[in-house]
């Protein structure tokens, strides 16, 4: 009973074998496969071994027999290769609003997609920063739940937390239970939000999803986000977030700046490669985009210092006034 239950799975640790140890630089002979599938209670002799790599092979796996010492076999093609899986873990560690719990489940499973052997080298080489991380550990199951209402067209609600400065002055939280209508997801300046509409308003909001907490979907249909917005048959996150600036809200205006030559990298990263740049022979440039016009953009363009000028509209250059004005009170003439 025992031998044809291990004829059975022998295939199954065979591959497992072959993922899990070997690579390029760590094959393994038939004699070592059999060692190993000896170790997990399965019998092999020599020539089955054989017959049971070409068999993976016909199947689609890509195992090399390498002559060159160490001499083996090894499994060559994987899901996703080494440096795939390394750019995933550093976007999985560098990504605040993941928790720390959930970045090391995350990189561990990441890990299993290569070998024993590469998985520590990927160890040794992975960076891990000093980045506040967020605490919320209902923020995978609130992601989930809030694609699932966006699919299925239907309302959410959810209490959401803010900090705020109590009579004593300490910083406390303030819950506010929210309906909206979620349109889609947005990760943004190293958030993840959710875009949608409050059911009191006739416009856009965007909230933090990692303060989000009982996230729930209700059996209530969605406000089309054609009546709150100008987008139509389909809501295109991609204008939207370019539009967005800093993830605050605003109304959306075609705002025209003045800038100096020596920032068009920095602008050019910030506004999109595509913006229609007009050189001057003063050295300077212009150009005209469509933005939100919010207290985002206007510290965007004050972190800029006197190398940007707001030609229009009038609204955004009263926003920018202001704000100088309000700095120059604080730190005097």
């Amino acid at each position: 009973m025992a031998g044809s239950y291990d004829t059975k799975t022998k295939l199954l640790h065979l591959l497992d074998i072959l993922n899990t140890q070997t690579d390029e630089d760590h094959p393994l002979d038939a004699a070592a496969l059999i060692a190993e599938l000896e170790k997990r209670g399965v019998s092999a002799e020599r020539k089955s071994i054989y017959r049971d790599l070409e068999v993976l092979r016909d199947f689609g796996f890509d195992i090399i027999l390498t002559r060159s010492k160490p001499v083996g076999y090894f499994l060559a093609e994987r899901k996703l290769q080494l440096a795939e899986i390394r750019l995933l873990m550093d976007a999985v560690l560098s990504a605040g609003f993941i928790t720390r719990k959930k970045s090391t489940q995350l990189v561990g499973k990441l890990q299993e997609l290569c070998s024993k052997h590469q998985a520590t080298e990927l160890n040794r080489q992975v960076y891990i920063d000093k980045r506040k991380k967020h605490k919320n550990e209902e923020i995978y199951y609130s992601i989930d739940l809030i694609n699932q209402a966006v699919a299925a067209k239907k309302q959410i609600t959810f209490d959401y937390a803010r900090r705020v400065l109590n009579d004593q002055g300490k910083v406390e939280l303030s819950t506010r239970r929210f309906t909206v209508s979620p349109y889609a997801l947005l990760w943004s300046e190293d958030c993840y939000y959710v875009i949608g509409n409050n059911q009191k308003y006739d416009n856009l909001m965007h909230l933090r999803v990692d303060r989000m907490q009982r996230v729930k979907m209700t059996d209530q249909p969605c406000r089309s986000f054609e009546e709150v917005s100008p987008y139509r048959n389909h809501f295109d996150v991609a204008d939207y977030a370019g539009k967005l600036g800093n993830a605050f809200g605003g109304d959306t205006m075609v705002i025209e700046l003045l800038c100096d030559g020596s920032l068009l990298e920095p602008i050019l990263d910030r506004f999109g490669d595509d913006i229609p740049v007009r050189g001057r022979p003063d050295g300077k440039f212009s150009f005209r985009t469509e933005m939100a016009v919010s207290d985002g953009l206007v510290q965007d363009l004050l972190s800029l210092g006197t190398g940007v000028e707001v030609l229009s509209p009038k609204k955004l250059r009263q926003k920018m006034t202001d704000a100088v004005q309000k700095l120059s009170q604080i730190y005097g003439q």
